[in-house]
């Protein structure tokens, strides 16, 4: 029984080690980020943080680890979606 119980809660931590390094990409010494821009998507934003059209653009093209910001610039009227993932 007790065995059980720890092979269930080995795979539990081993599952989401997995996940964290694959699909979050847990930052590493050598890890780069890239970005990319949408200024076609109409944005509303609070601060940094887009709404979801933005974050679903972001994570369709670059997958589930992706995070999206508003990006503003004093010169340009309005905000813009900007995309980051790790690669």
């Amino acid at each position: 029984m007790a065995n059980a119980k720890f092979s269930a809660s080995f795979s539990s931590i081993l599952l989401l080690t997995v996940l964290l390094s694959d699909n979050y990409m847990i930052p590493k010494i050598d890890a780069k980020s890239c970005q990319e821009g949408y200024p076609w998507i109409e944005m509303n934003c609070i601060g940094e943080t887009p709404d979801a059209p933005c974050v679903d653009e972001c994570r369709s093209r670059r997958g589930p680890g992706a995070w999206a910001i508003c990006r503003s610039f004093a010169s340009v009227p309005g905000a813009f979606c900007e995309c980051w993932w790790h690669c």
